[in-house]
């Protein structure tokens, strides 16, 4: 969302005030050895990219129009899932796993 401040006939130029994004329900985060981790869940179409790295190095991408109900993407070493957001894609929030 943006905003401007008219006064008089003057409007000011339009200044940022919240990114809105839509955001996917995780309803678990399974890993194992060597498997990888499995994210379950709906609305997980609106992910961009999930991974292991804030980076987004070798993230698994989501592609437009997923309807499945699971991911898999790598094991963190840090044990937290970074994901990219479609309706947000500058901002990379942190899933905590385990």
């Amino acid at each position: 969302l943006r905003f401007r401040v008219r006064q008089g006939g003057e409007a000011s130029d339009w200044r940022p005030l919240v990114t809105l994004a839509r955001l996917p329900h995780v309803d678990a985060v399974t890993c194992g050895a060597g498997e990888g981790c499995s994210v379950r869940g709906h609305d997980l179409f609106l992910i961009e990219a999930i991974g292991s790295t804030s980076s987004l190095d070798q993230a698994t991408k989501v592609a437009h129009g997923y309807t499945g109900s699971t991911l898999t993407t790598a094991v963190p070493k840090d044990g937290v899932l970074y994901v990219q957001l479609r309706d947000a894609p500058d901002h990379i929030l942190r899933l905590p796993i385990g």
